[in-house]
This record gives structure tokens, sequence and C-alpha cells, in this order.
């Protein structure tokens, strides 16, 4: 549609020139119009339409010219109003009457009748032009703000709705109620909607404010509703005016502001009830040493010994949900090195007579803080010497997901394990029951998972011991040096999974710059639809790119780096990369068929643009960079991989229908040389 002024008072005459044009300016610029001009045919009355924003309305006074003007002027503007000022033509009678914005008006009309007409046609046409701005902007404000405003009659139909679509999968609305047009997924909570709608039109009382959360296979969101009746000028309901809204990052922002005050409330009863023993302990021992018992005052060193660890615990925790800062050259991801750790902290949990066995591979590393690990291990490692005695035997080992620590010591029942992180709990005479309970918060706060089981791998004769399971954590547990070889080039591109609209990828080698458009409906859970740019090659292989921008639908839209078994929906992959909300996370499907995992990664580790997945034997690795040179991993994950793979760049809008959009850079695939492993 051409350029429009809010307020269009210019005239348009269309015809040869005559001796009465001049009269009839000074008739039109004595109403409405502003300006009167003129052209002899209808090709120039098209060519000046689509140059003039100020016009509002043509005066066409040659009957040969009224169809050419309507088909002319038709292509640039539905609404203009046309006027045929001409004698009677029958074919002209035909053509305006099946224009819906043209009049006939005989020529013989006198001057001030054409200029009424002409006037009420520059009133009209203006008007139509702000109703489409208001309208435009209205919705333009709902779709940016995440609003959908709807109406509906009293069958409780929808007559009207924003654009903005809360509901994934949801169909087109109109002239529907919401159980019939609203997909399966939802039908539950379809049919309560309809049933509330019903209430409001016909008791007309509102609600105001619901919050409502839908859950489908992978996502949960919220949706706040507010719906009041729809009256007419007599009072009549005449259905109902709601208005809905995305609340899920304000639901998220309120869970989590109740986990910190959770766990406030937790540190105050940790500091109340484990700091009340020693200073009980340190008090009488203090009134002995007034006594003249000075033996006591090992037991105030004692004391004041186990309150600083209990204060040194209880300020990491505290502070563990805190990522570092991010400096030039650090991705801000926190590694910690296994090995290193255990055999630091073993001397100063046990004495001589205990016994340590490491069982993990030299190179094994932790995506997480080296404070909270040091915390997690020095709590198991102490409690397994304090409960199963000074000769101990402990092993620290890898399971899938995580490690654990074990002992020979008498073990724990089970009737009991779902007690030991409890207050107070502790079988040891030296034991506070502190440490435990700590390990379970620590580990809670990064939704790792403490199982407790009988040991396994001390002695296979002997049951007696007790495992403590870490599950959850990112774990990579060997870095093969590789040498990149041969280059591969990104030859193919395809729509994985069922996205109603087809995605693309070019390359621009002037820049060498890829840009990426994608649709889908997500990567996670059970659903892999996604736009691919990939290569078919064997293993190992390694791809790595930089982000250069990325312009998302949702906050789950992703652009990242994938491998991948096949092409298939339910093939195994692993994808590294961005969501809509800037985090980085990573996703993977171990075996067909199976549901994708993910693993996110919160600030600071949007900070960086690079990415890089290694696949070798069957294991891939990711990695993160500030630079492309140096390298941290982030991941590590076993890909059941059947003989050659797809790797390249994919993108997921998050809708089957819109497109996301991205720009990479620095995109490359090499084959890896093991030679120097």
């Amino acid at each position: 549609m051409r350029t429009r002024a809010s307020d269009p008072g210019g005239v348009l005459i269309v015809g040869p020139d005559s001796d009465g044009q001049d009269e009839l300016r000074e008739t039109l610029t004595a109403g409405r119009a502003d300006t009167v001009s003129a052209v002899d045919s209808a090709s120039a009355a098209g060519a000046f339409v689509d140059s003039a924003p100020g016009l509002g309305c043509l005066v066409v006074r040659d009957a040969g010219h009224v169809t050419p003007c309507l088909d002319a002027v038709r292509t640039i503007d539905e609404q203009l109003p046309v006027i045929a000022s001409v004698p009677d033509d029958n074919r002209v009678a035909t053509a305006v009457a099946g224009d819906g914005n043209a009049r006939y008006v005989p020529s013989s009309a006198d001057p001030g009748t054409l200029r009424s007409i002409v006037d009420d046609a520059l009133d009209a046409y203006a008007a139509r032009i702000r109703h489409v701005e208001q309208s435009d902007l209205f919705e333009t404000l709902c779709e940016d703000m995440g609003i959908t405003v709807f109406v509906l009659d009293e069958e409780g139909r929808y007559r009207y709705r924003t654009p903005a679509d809360l509901w994934p999968h949801a169909g087109d609305p109109i002239g529907k109620t919401p159980i019939e047009f609203m997909d399966d997924v939802y039908h539950e909570r379809a049919t309560q909607a309809h049933r509330e709608n019903r209430h409001v039109i016909e008791s007309g009382e509102p609600i105001r404010c619901q919050d409502v959360c839908y859950r489908t296979e992978d996502r949960e969101f919220w949706v706040e509703t507010t719906k009041v009746p729809w009256r007419d000028e007599n009072g009549e309901v005449r259905g109902l005016v709601g208005i809905a809204v995305d609340v899920t990052e304000r639901k998220h922002d309120q869970q989590e502001l109740r986990q910190h005050r959770e766990r406030v409330d937790r540190f105050a009863k940790y500091i109340t009830h484990d700091l009340r023993t020693p200073l009980q302990i340190a008090f009488g021992a203090l009134d002995r040493v007034r006594r003249g018992d000075e033996d006591a005052i090992e037991k105030i060193e004692a004391a004041h010994d186990h309150m600083e660890s209990i204060v040194a615990d209880l300020g990491v925790l505290s502070n563990a949900s805190l990522q570092p800062s991010v400096g030039e050259g650090d991705t801000g991801a926190p590694s910690t090195p296994l090995v290193p750790l255990v055999e630091e902290i073993w001397p100063l949990v046990a004495g001589d007579d205990a016994t340590l066995h490491v069982d993990v591979p030299e190179g094994a590393t932790l995506i997480a803080e080296t404070d909270v690990i040091h915390l997690v291990l020095e709590n198991l490692l102490r409690n397994a010497v304090q409960h199963a005695g000074e000769d101990v035997t402990v092993r620290v080992g890898l399971v899938e997901n995580g490690f654990y620590v074990e002992d020979d010591g008498p073990g724990i029942p089970p009737s009991e394990r779902a007690a030991v992180t409890a207050a107070g709990y502790t079988t040891a005479d030296t034991g506070s029951g502190v440490g435990l309970r700590i390990v379970s918060e620590a580990l809670s706060q990064r939704d790792w998972e403490l199982t407790i089981t009988d040991a396994r791998g001390l002695d296979p004769a002997d049951t007696q011991g007790t495992r403590f399971e870490i599950i959850g954590c990112t774990m990579v547990d060997r870095l093969p040096s590789l040498t990149p070889g041969d280059g591969i080039a990104l030859d193919a591109a395809d729509d994985i999974g069922h996205a109603q609209t087809p995605g693309s990828a070019s390359y621009d080698e002037e820049i060498d710059e890829w840009t990426i458009t994608g649709a889908g409906d997500n990567l996670w859970g059970n659903t892999n639809e996604s736009h691919f740019v990939y290569a078919t090659t064997d293993t190992p292989v390694r791809i790595q790119a930089r982000l250069l921008s990325f312009d998302p639908l949702a906050d789950y839209s992703k652009v990242g780096l994938m491998v991948r078994d096949s092409l298939a929906e339910d093939s195994p992959y692993t994808f590294l990369g961005q969501s809509g909300n800037g985090e980085s996370e990573v996703i993977w499907r171990s075996s067909p068929g199976r549901r994708g995992l993910k693993h996110p990664y919160p600030e600071p580790l949007d900070a960086f643009p690079w990415y890089r997945l290694d696949c070798v034997d069957g294991e891939i690795t990711g990695y993160v960079s500030t630079d492309g040179q140096q390298w941290d991993p982030v991941s590590q994950r076993p890909i059941e991989l059947a003989g050659q793979i797809h790797v390249g760049l994919t993108i997921c809008s998050l809708d089957r229908t819109e497109l996301a959009t991205a720009r990479l850079g620095d995109v490359r695939v090499f084959e890896l040389n093991e030679s120097n492993q």
C-alpha cells in the first residue's frame, strides 16, 4: 500500500483539459480540498497516486477514462475514493457499481453538489486511514508486549483476536469456541476456558487477573487472563472482552524469589542450630577454665575450630549461586579438575590409617565452581572418616552423568537414608550433622541429585559401606589432543521435523558469513524441529563458529551447532548454542527416540560468541570461547552414531510458521587428526 498522509485533502482531476476546469478547482478548494491537481490520462493518474501521499480523492471527468483509471489506481490503493463525474453511461455505471469506493455523479449535477460529495469522500477516506493506523498501532503494541486482546459473542465464539498468539499449536479462532480451535494438547484447559466464558456472558460477572499454567510435553508457560462482559448501549450483555498476558517470566522470578527467601530462612536455622552446640561446649569449657581446669582450653579451641568450619561452609554455600565475573579472554565457564581436588582435600580430613582410591581419569573435569565442589567433597570425605572409623577405605569414581564417594563402613540402613540430610542427623560421636545437610543444599541449588546407596566398588563380596552419588553435574573426563585436518564444506540444507514454513541458508564468501533462517516447534524433549545446513562426513570431526547476531521469536528460540546421526526427527544429536533469552545451552539425545535433555548455562556464559563441537569415538565434547583461540570445555556426552554423521548449523524459532534469523561467521568444519593421542 502507498504511503498516505494522516489527513489527506488533495484532489486529482482526470481527463482532458477543458474550459470548466479552473472553475471546478475554485469550487473544490472552497470546500474540504486543500489542493487540486489535474492529469489527462489514466496512466498519469496512477503515477500521481503513487507519489502523492496527501491525495484523498480522484474526480474523473471523461467516460472513457473511468475504467482504465480504476484499474490503474486499484493496484496502488484499494480505498482511495474515485468519483466519476461524466454524462450518463451504462458502462461507467457498471464499473462504478463494482467498486466499493467509487461513486457516479452525473456531470449535469451542479458544482455545489459535486463539492459536497468530494468533501464527504475526503472525510471518509481520512477516517479510514485513522482507523487503520490506530488498529495497526494497537496490534503492534499488543504484539510487542506479548498481549492478546479478544472479543467473544454471546455463544462464546471468537469475533476478534489480536495477532499475538500465546498458545502454540492453536489454530484460527474466529467463529469458534476455545474447544473448537485449540489443539488437543490444550483440550482440558480449553474446556475449562469455555465454561468460564459462558459464566461471564450469562452472569455478567467478570474474571480478573486469573493465572493459568499451560503444560505440553516440552514446555510450561503461564498466562494471566481478565474477562469482562461486553455490553451494548442498553446494558445488555453481547459477549465478553478479554485480555491475556504471558506472565511466565514473572512466575519464574516469583519462584526464584521464593527460593531465595527459603534459602535465607534455612541459613538462619543453620546458624541458630549448628552453632548452638559448639557454643555451649565453649561456654562450659570456659567455666571449667575459670575453676582452674586448664585442660578445658583444648575443648574451647576445638569448639572454635568447629564453628569456624561451619561458618566457612555456610559462606561458600550462601555465595554458591553467584557466577564469577568475566574478564578479557575468560568465558566465565567454571571448571574444576576432580583428581587434584580430591588429593588436596584428603589429608585435611583423614589420618594415616585411612586409605583413598581415586578411580577417575586424570583429566576428568567438572563444569562447576571449585569452591562448591570443594565444599561437597570435603564434607563427603569427612563424613566417611567420621562414620566409618579412622581405618576407613574410601573410593571416588565416576558414574553416568556424575561421580560418587563411597566407604567400607557400617553403612546406612535404607529406612534412615532419607533423614541423613536433615538438621542435626549424625551417628558419629564427633559429628554435628551439618555436613551432609550443606552438601544437599549445595546440590539442590544446581538441580543436581544426591543418591545414597550401598557401597559396591570396594569388595564385591562385602555389601557393607555407603555410596553417595552426585548425579546431574556436567563432567568432561577426557580431552584428547587433536589436530585439524582437511576442511569440509557445508553443502546441504534441510528442514528437520514438521516446520510449515521452509527455512533457508546462504553464504557470503566476501565477508565469510552465513545467514540462516528457520521455523520449528522446538529443539528439546520429544520435539526436534529446525532448519539445518550441514555436511555429511566421517568422524572424528570438529565444527566451530562465531555467533554474530540472533533475531529470535521467543526466549527459547535456538541457534547454534549440531552433530546428528541422521536427518530423522528421532535421531540422536548434540546441540550447543544460544537461546533467545541470551543463555547458552547444551541439548542432547543419546540414542534414537529418547527424550532430548538440556543443560542451560546462565550468565555470564552469554558473554562469549564462539562455540565448538568435537566428535570423537562416539563422544561429543562442547567448548566455548571469547576469542576463538582459548577454548573451555562445557559438556561431554556419549551419543549413538551408526556411521557417517551430519554436522552443521541449526536454527529453531519455536513456531512452525514464523522464521527466526541469525548470522554466523568464521564457520569451520575440519577432519580431526588423532596422531597426537
